[in-house]
């Protein structure tokens, strides 16, 4: 038997876990200066719907439907809101935020001691391929000054090529993102081929009035048809927009207002 078989056998001499060692130099105060701020690169989502008023007809809607990736110019921007809004009222409730700026190899790392501390964490991925990670553990600095700043600037230099932010389970983003737009009263007729914005181009040349509004920062707009239309002109309007596939043909989370990713 060999000299490393026998001593991994003895109880007298130990092999010491050196899996969670951390370099008692190593450096992990965060700085800021490094922090680049910056923007997702994929197109906008322009999906969209058509939607019908259950008791009058003649009012509509059409409505884009958010694709809920970090790369999407919209959807990228709105996640990176409602992860600042939600962090930073987990965050304010605690007497003491520790952060610290680690490479993504030494994350294991952190995380297990972190959690053996029982503390809390969000980790942030930034474009510059660092982790930020804050924490109410005593791992890392505490935050002096204002946090609020600290964390937005964050969040506003997260890479947008894959989800760059996760969290322990008791600062997990409440929700999956899943909800309907349109709430009591509306039904869906269906999808568009058209984006919402060239099908408010198509509505406008038809003389209807339309009524613009954003929503979760997504943008569409209400129809108002003609009272005097019967149901066969009001199908024909519906086809003009774009190619109209039932709901039924149509992935039921094609019709989620919010992010599902």
């Amino acid at each position: 038997m060999n000299q490393r078989a026998v001593t991994a056998e003895c109880s007298d001499y130990p092999i010491p876990d050196t899996s969670n060692h951390i370099e008692r130099n190593e450096q992990v105060a965060i700085n800021i200066g490094e922090w680049i701020s910056s923007k997702p690169s994929g197109r906008k989502c322009g999906m969209s719907i058509h939607l019908q008023n259950e008791s009058r007809r003649h009012e509509q809607m059409i409505v884009g439907v958010l694709c809920g990736c970090w790369s999407c110019k919209v959807c990228g921007p709105y996640l990176q809101d409602k992860w600042l809004r939600h962090l930073s009222e987990k965050l304010d409730i605690e007497d003491t935020i520790y952060a610290l700026q680690i490479p993504i190899s030494r994350w294991e790392t952190y995380r297990m001691r972190i959690v053996r501390a029982g503390g809390e964490y969000a980790r942030i991925e930034l474009e510059s391929g660092v982790l930020v990670v804050f924490t109410n553990a005593p791992v890392g600095k505490p935050i002096e000054g204002d946090l609020s700043a600290v964390l937005k600037l964050a969040i506003s230099s997260v890479t947008f090529s894959h989800k760059p932010i996760s969290t322990s389970r008791g600062w997990k983003l409440s929700g999956d993102g899943r909800g309907s737009f349109t709430g009591r009263g509306w039904k869906r007729i269906g999808q568009l081929s058209a984006t919402v914005e060239e099908a408010e181009k198509v509505v406008r040349s038809m003389g209807v009035s339309v009524h613009t509004f954003c929503h979760i920062g997504k943008y569409g707009f209400y129809i108002h048809l003609p009272y005097e239309w019967d149901d066969d002109k009001i199908r024909e309007f519906a086809c003009t927009l774009g190619r109209l596939i039932p709901v039924e043909e149509a992935s039921p989370d094609y019709f989620l207002h919010q992010p599902t990713k």
